[in-house]
Order: C-alpha cells, then structure tokens, then sequence
C-alpha cells in the first residue's frame, strides 16, 4: 500500500496502524529512491492493553529513506493482509479503522482516517490529527485516542 503524506512538510518517519477487535497492527513505510513511501515487512500486532509507547518508537525506527523503488508493485502490503488472518484488500478493510503516524524531527502527529471502503481506502481527517513531542511517555495514548476519532 502507497502512502500519502498526512500533513505539510516531509515526514522523515512513517508508520500505519490499524485497529481491529481489540487488536492494532503496526507497521512501518519506507520512502523509496523515486520519493513514493511503501509498507514494509515489519508488522507487529498488539492488544490495546500490551500497546505502549516504545511499541510505536519502535516502528518508527524502522522506517527509512532511500531503499530501491519496486519494479513489481505485487504483494507490498501481503505481510499486513497476512498478519491481519483476511486473504485480500476487501477483507481488511472491512470494519477496520485506520490512523496515520509521521514524524518531522521532534514532533510526531497522530491522523484519524475515515473508512471508505475498499475501493478508496482510509481518508485522513486532517482536521482530527493530534501532535506529540517524540520523547512523550504517552504517544500510546495518542494513538488510542486517534483511533477513536477515526470512523
């Protein structure tokens, strides 16, 4: 899945998170050489309760710069689908919400989205997004309080 950017100025760090049943999955983008931010690989899934702090610093630090832009555009976000236990796209979305995470420098912004469904995705509410300074031992929090702004 293509990430588009959340708000003004270039994020240097991008991660998703979804939420689900009382579980969150996150994972982290990374920005290709073309500048197009792609899934990574690295989906990690939590309980509401077990999220924290160091969960969301953690994806985000394995978000990066620089890697290849893909040839083939199949499959980049089969480890999520996979991690999710749905065999497509459709499934996933169904009843999921969604929450943007990017950081410039010190600060890193929480964007609620709004479910539209498999053919157009999750659709930010830019207007919804809360920010945090990074070191904050609260970002889990943030993140909570996203997702119920998302719909």
């Amino acid at each position: 899945m293509v990430q588009k950017t959340m708000r003004k100025g270039n994020p240097e760090k991008l991660a998703a998170a979804y939420q689900y049943q009382g579980k969150i999955l996150l994972h982290a983008y990374s920005q290709t050489t073309a500048g197009v931010w792609i899934s990574e690989n690295n989906v990690t899934e939590y309980t509401d309760e077990e999220l924290s702090t160091a969960a969301i610093a953690s994806i985000l630090s394995t978000s990066t710069a620089g890697i290849g832009h893909p040839e083939n555009w199949d499959g980049l976000f089969d480890s999520v689908i996979q991690m999710a236990d749905v065999r497509s796209w459709e499934s996933f979305v169904l009843g999921r919400k969604y929450v943007g995470i990017s950081q410039i420098g010190e600060v890193i912004e929480f964007t609620p989205s709004r479910n539209m469904g498999s053919e157009e995705g999750f659709l930010p509410r830019l207007e919804c997004a809360t920010r945090a300074d990074c070191n904050s031992p609260l970002l889990h929090l943030k993140l909570l309080k996203a997702f119920e702004l998302s719909e």
